[in-house]
């Protein structure tokens, strides 16, 4: 277990769509930023082919990045299903 506002910065690659409840890692990554501090995301998103993961859409990351007060917030196309997501504490 962290203490609050332990980490400058977190990374979350390809992790998301392993959970089931995505908006409470969210909001532990939010708990454990410092004030300030970045959440740097890689996600896969939705595209043709069937999976047995949760695919996101741009607009869903973007949501549940607002909703955990996120600010700054950046969501860019990094490959045709991948999505790369910044946002400040």
């Amino acid at each position: 277990m962290f203490k609050d506002g332990e980490f400058d910065a977190i990374t979350l690659l390809y992790a998301l769509h392993h959970t089931s409840n995505p908006e409470i890692v969210i909001g532990e990554v939010k708990r454990i930023l410092k004030p300030d501090g970045r959440i740097v995301m890689v996600e896969y998103i939705v595209r043709k082919r069937k999976s047995k993961c949760h695919k996101f859409v741009k607009e869903e990351v973007n949501k549940m990045l607002e909703n955990a007060e996120f600010r700054d917030i950046i969501i860019q196309k990094l490959e045709e299903d991948l999505i790369l997501s910044i946002g400040r504490k």
